[in-house]
């Protein structure tokens, strides 16, 4: 599901990017509005089996790995401007997707996945469209905007393209 999607097409390596994140947005509500099973499987055995730990951190790795390689355009662009690596940025959007399973969980509310990717998406936007703004203050920027959109204060976003909010 998230292979096939528009960003497939697309040549730009840095519009491909983010368009992996805006379909990663999209699909995550299919994807993991019922859990995680891996989160799960972390959360339950991890600490049983040490087997079990291992595939699972195995399995956790393979993802980020396979986000890197998606954000490493981004991380590219960002040469210069104190910004992680692409594993970096790899390892927050795993941290936020699998907390933000969790708080959808808690909370009975689905929509908290695509609004924290949403607000990961706007902060590597953020960072690329203002060189000035390093990568903790563009992240702290983002997550205020989305926080935003959240309650419902804000509905426009940052152009990727252009940094222009629309």
């Amino acid at each position: 599901m998230l292979a096939s999607g528009p960003h497939a097409g697309i040549v730009d390596p840095v519009e491909k990017a983010f368009a992996f994140l805006e379909h990663l947005e999209k699909c995550s509500p299919e994807l993991w509005s019922g859990g995680c099973p891996l989160g799960s499987f972390s959360m339950e055995l991890a600490d049983t089996n040490s087997r079990v730990q291992q595939v699972v951190a195995g399995m956790f790795q393979a993802l980020a790995d396979d986000f890197a390689e998606k954000l490493q355009p981004i991380a590219d662009q960002c040469a210069g401007k104190q910004a992680p690596r692409a594993s970096g940025f790899a390892d927050t959007l795993l941290s936020i997707v699998e907390g933000s399973i969790i708080l959808a969980k808690a909370h009975r509310d689905p929509t908290r996945i695509p609004k924290a990717i949403r607000g990961f998406r706007l902060s590597l936007a953020t960072l690329i469209a203002d060189p000035r703004v390093g990568w903790p203050h563009a992240i702290g920027q983002a997550h205020s905007e989305a926080f935003e959109i959240f309650k419902g204060t804000r509905t426009g976003i940052l152009s990727v393209e252009s940094g222009i909010q629309k």
